[in-house]
């Protein structure tokens, strides 16, 4: 949480607002970031390698809701069914939209 670190997460913040200012009302929009992971890792299940920022905005999300236990391999599988496709039958997941 560096000054440097917390002004690039307030720029970005500013960024996204923006945007959202100009979409229509109608749009849904999800917003996600890489993570940095703990020492330069990724390959482990420590909640700073597994955790990152996920943005939901539109008609079919809840207002103000905290998203719980969602994996971020979660995420391209909602999305895919966002967008009406059906995710292969393989992957293993959890439906965002259902917590």
């Amino acid at each position: 949480m560096a000054p440097h670190y917390l002004e690039a997460v307030a720029n970005a913040s500013h960024c996204i607002e923006k945007i959202m200012e100009y979409l229509p009302k109608n749009y849904n929009v999800c917003i996600t970031a890489h993570h940095s992971g703990h020492h330069c890792t990724h390959n482990t299940d420590c909640m700073e390698d597994m955790t990152i920022p996920l943005i939901c905005h539109g008609p079919i999300f809840q207002p103000n809701h905290l998203l719980a236990n969602v994996n971020i391999k979660d995420i391209a599988p909602t999305l895919i069914q966002i967008l009406g496709l059906i995710p292969p039958s393989d992957w293993k997941w959890h439906y965002l939209l259902d917590h």
